[in-house]
């Protein structure tokens, strides 16, 4: 409503003044004198003055006039004045110059300063060249101060009194605080752990650090880490390691239980090696669980072979062509060839055996003799020698004694002994380096004849000069003789040169063979006499004649082979243990842990005869009264109550007719020389089985029986010893541990000697029970060796199951 006081109401006839407007909807008049009015009109008479133009506008004057002449009213100063002009303002009016932040106050008719008010303005660290004004604020020294000279100035660095005033400065040093975590520490079972302050901080077996969480005494680690009682501070790049018992293969997958927590992600691509022999590996791509700690490997690339326990695992780039970019087919394909020109890719097996070929390995059988091959049903020959009729055996094929024949013989070639040297990194190549090599070396040659008109069936020897290890035959002639054989130390024939028409019949070829041996393997070359009809009743009418030509290779030329049985067996930490492997002279090394600790070969033990490991390696034999292996006197024969193990294999190639008494002796430690009383233990055979025998301290005895029965021209891998409580023996691979509960101390042996493979030495009948046949890997424990450990042994082996 547009109403404003002065304006004149009319109701009716009657008018009166409107004395002021409240609201939109409310008036004010003086008292009412018309009387009551109902349902009449009314009218508003604007004509108040200051509807008139202009007024409103001199109102609004009067007001700011009126606001100017207020108690309080702030005059401004310029900045180029000092103070303010004394002939403005009133008493009670104030002055500012905003400028420096001054402010004055009119008292008396005079302006008096009352001070600088101006807010803080943070500078930041001094700066001596900077220009400071009041209420400029910087930090010195720990402290902070506020310019407060009124004068802007520079160059006066706190704490001048004169410009500064402290604001704030640190205070007193306080009292040290609790410390937070422990001293890290390897983390040990059965320890309380608490959560502090301060806290336990351990070094878990991942080689991680953690901070306890959860006050516990600790059980498993792995456990606890589960169950979320430590917390990962630190994260080790320490890589992994697995005691699964698992065989070198390059194929298929493989689970290893591990530590937890190490820092593998899903994907990554580790090697696993055997940490006592690192040349036997496999590689693949895996995964990782943190929590329970497993790997599991896609294995598609291995190295050597056997079983092993003790797995380190390194991460690995991904597996790149080998060698002058070969292709995997490539590559396996030269390995053969190259490995074909090298001794220490050679096997030789004899007498009765079983072998299958591990999962990843191909073998080249370059002779066979009275085999079958698994599945077969009749007797299989391979009599040619050269390396270009070798023909190839996959992976799990098994061939072994036909059981006819009185032996078989087996002469193969397994790459997988070489192919981690790194001669092998090209095959292809290495192949056709030695080929050309052999251009330079001089050829040989070895002849063997039999007289003609010589009785049927005589046969001649001829051996290798000792001037050389190892060799590669040439070519073969054969004039006139059924065949020209190679043949063992104990003139056992071993490899065939060619094919033949018959046991007895004149024959003529030669052949180009091109085969690696070591000399010790084969050290004879033999013929037969042969005659024109065949009949095995004539006499020889030409002279029969074999030559052999050959080549006397360098040391450098062999590659150094995988040895997986060594390797495991060095893991598990022999006192002594002699692999039998010399070719000459009469020491056995001790590859143990014990110095110097040799054994003697005594008599005439015949060296480098086939070993029973499926790895090049030899055995020994002993086939005289006086042969023996003599282990000198040591306190470590005085077993008493100690724990022990006796590991070894061994072959008979004669056993007496089966009864009571303890014949032969393989290991003794009870009489090894004349009035030897200190009989403590002795392995021998009785009733044709073996048997361990004790003497305890109170001269009692006891004697523990394996099961199984023995047969000839076989190796059996036996451990036998005392764990706690128990005497045990055991035909590895053959039969369960045989227990024998044992609670007294075995007689002393005052430090004798120990001999293995005969009786005694000296006085009036040495040699009563000798063996007569091999030994091979022969291993003492001051421990006992669990029937793990020992399958994990024999799993590194290639053949003899």
């Amino acid at each position: 409503m547009n109403v404003r006081p002065g304006d004149v109401l009319q109701i009716g006839n009657y008018q009166t003044l409107i004395t002021d407007v409240t609201d939109a909807t409310h008036l004010v008049i003086p008292a009412w004198g018309g009387g009551a009015q109902t349902n009449v009109a009314y009218t508003i008479w604007q004509w108040f003055p200051q509807r008139v133009a202009g007024a409103q506008a001199m109102a609004d004057v009067s007001t700011l006039v009126a606001a100017m002449n207020t108690t309080g009213f702030f005059w401004f100063v310029d900045i180029s004045l000092s103070a303010p002009d004394p002939s403005l303002g009133s008493d009670g009016q104030y002055a500012l110059q905003p400028t420096s932040g001054k402010m004055w106050f009119k008292s008396a008719g005079t302006w008096n300063f009352l001070g600088i008010y101006r807010g803080f303005n943070a500078r930041g660290a001094y700066d001596n060249a900077a220009t400071y004004a009041v209420g400029d604020f910087v930090s010195s020294g720990g402290s902070s101060y506020v310019w407060v000279n009124t004068t802007v100035g520079s160059g006066h660095a706190p704490p001048n009194a004169a410009y500064w005033q402290l604001l704030a400065s640190k205070g007193d040093k306080g009292d040290t605080g609790p410390v937070p975590w422990s001293g890290a520490a390897a983390w040990a079972t059965a320890t309380n752990y608490v959560v502090g302050p301060p806290a336990s901080v351990v070094v878990g077996p991942n080689k991680n650090i953690y901070q306890c969480v959860v006050a516990h005494t600790a059980g498993s680690f792995s456990a606890d880490l589960a169950a979320g009682k430590w917390l990962l501070i630190g994260q080790s790049a320490t890589e992994g390691t697995s005691p699964t018992s698992l065989a070198v293969s390059g194929t298929g997958t493989k689970t290893f239980s591990t530590q937890v927590g190490l820092s593998y992600q899903n994907g990554v691509r580790l090697r696993a090696s055997s940490n006592a022999a690192p040349t036997n590996w496999m590689e693949g791509v895996c995964t990782y669980d943190p929590i329970n700690g497993v790997i599991s490997m896609t294995a598609d690339n291995s190295g050597g072979a056997g079983t092993f326990a003790d797995w380190n695992f390194n991460r690995v780039g991904e597996r790149g062509q080998p060698g002058n970019a070969l292709s995997a087919d490539e590559y396996k394909y030269w390995l053969g060839m190259a490995a074909m020109l090298d001794p220490a890719a050679y096997v030789l097996y004899t007498g009765k055996f079983s072998l299958t070929v591990p999962a990843g390995e191909t073998l080249y059988v370059l002779n066979a003799w009275s085999c079958v091959i698994a599945g077969g049903s009749s007797s299989w020959f391979h009599r040619d020698l050269a390396s270009s009729e070798a023909f190839e055996i996959s992976a799990g094929t098994t061939i072994a004694w036909d059981g006819i024949s009185f032996t078989a013989f087996l002469y193969v070639c397994r790459p997988a002994l070489v192919m981690n040297d790194p001669k092998y990194v090209d095959p292809k190549a290495l192949y056709f380096q030695r080929l050309n090599s052999l251009r330079s070396i001089a050829l040989s040659q070895l002849s063997v004849t039999v007289a003609s008109g010589s009785a049927p069936g005589t046969l001649n020897r001829v051996n290798f000069p000792f001037d050389f290890n190892d060799g590669i035959f040439a070519q073969v002639s054969v004039m006139d003789a059924p065949w020209a054989i190679l043949a063992d130390a104990l003139f056992w024939g071993v490899s065939n040169t060619a094919n033949e028409i018959s046991d007895v019949h004149q024959y003529r070829t030669t052949k180009k063979l091109l085969t690696a041996f070591p000399r010790a393997m084969m050290p004879y070359f033999e013929v037969q006499s042969a005659n024109v009809s065949g009949n095995a009743t004539d006499v020889s009418t030409f002279v029969s004649r074999g030559t052999m030509a050959y080549y006397k290779l360098p040391g450098t030329w062999r590659a150094t082979p995988s040895l997986a049985y060594r390797a495991a067996v060095l893991a598990d930490a022999p006192s002594r243990y002699y692999d039998f492997g010399e070719v000459a002279g009469a020491v056995a090394t001790n590859l143990g842990t014990t110095a110097s600790a040799d054994a003697a070969y005594v008599g005439s033990v015949l060296l480098a005869l086939n070993g029973a490991t499926g790895d090049g390696t030899f055995a020994v034999s002993l086939n005289s009264a006086d042969d023996y292996i003599s282990m000198a006197a040591s306190t470590d024969w005085n077993l008493a109550g100690s724990d022990f193990t006796f590991e070894f294999w061994v072959r008979f190639d004669a056993l007496p007719t089966p009864s009571a008494s303890f014949d032969p002796w393989v290991v003794n430690g009870w009489v090894t020389s004349n009035g030897d009383t200190d009989n403590s233990f002795l392995v021998a055979v009785q009733n044709n089985k073996l048997v361990l025998l004790v003497k305890y301290a109170d001269a009692t005895t006891a004697t523990l029986s394996s099961t199984l029965s023995l047969d000839l021209h076989t190796f059996y891998h036996v451990i036998v010893g005392r764990s706690g409580g128990n005497l045990f023996i055991r035909v590895v691979g053959k039969e369960t541990r045989q227990t024998l509960a044992v609670s007294k101390n075995l007689i002393t042996r005052n430090s004798k000697l120990t001999m293995l493979g005969n009786s005694f030495s000296g006085g009036a009948s040495p040699g009563t029970f000798r063996l007569s046949g091999r030994l091979d890997e022969f291993a003492f424990y001051k421990s006992a060796l669990s029937d793990a450990r020992a399958d994990a042994h024999h799993a590194a082996t290639l053949g003899w199951v």
